[in-house]
């Protein structure tokens, strides 16, 4: 997993945060 991914994957959620809750990231641990 990139740092970048992880950038685009946050952002991703924070766009979609108004319809869903954010999920907790179990594949970075």
């Amino acid at each position: 997993m990139t740092a970048q991914a992880v950038v685009d994957y946050l952002a991703a959620q924070q766009r979609l945060e108004s319809q869903l809750p954010a999920p907790d990231l179990p594949w970075l641990m």
